[in-house]
């Protein structure tokens, strides 16, 4: 019951105020990971299809790991702390993930240069939504 209130008022949350571009997205942050991680395996796994492609599962199941187990390792932190706590902490994270009005701002300017036949400003709108 505690999850489906969550999930509401992180929907309704984002539908007021939209994603906060103050603060970087979780999203980029995994892709920071994917590029950071990439380098450094392929230094490692280069030089045949195999190893690239352990290199690949390694960095796939890594990437998977770290973005479970922070938020998971955080929100258990704040739940001994007062439950509470982990509450507001899930309500953010949910906010955060949803960016719902952001995305449907973002897709309008795409959609609205298209319309106006301006081809780079909307290649600009579109990197806007894949950036973030």
């Amino acid at each position: 019951m505690i999850m489906a209130g969550v999930i509401v008022i992180a929907f309704i949350l984002d539908a007021i105020f939209g994603d906060p571009y103050c603060i970087p997205h979780p999203i980029c942050l995994i892709g920071k990971l994917i590029s950071k991680g990439e380098q450094v395996l392929r230094k490692r796994f280069y030089g045949s299809e195999k190893k690239e492609f352990i290199g690949g599962m390694l960095l796939s199941i890594g990437v998977v790991l770290i973005s479970f187990l922070v938020p998971a390792a955080i929100l258990w932190g704040f739940s001994k702390i007062h439950w509470s706590l982990a509450v507001l902490l899930q309500i953010w994270f949910c906010f955060q993930i949803f960016a719902a009005k952001s995305l449907y701002q973002e897709s309008m300017r795409v959609y609205h240069c298209l319309k106006r036949d301006r081809l780079e400003a909307a290649r600009k709108a579109v990197a806007r939504i894949v950036g973030r």
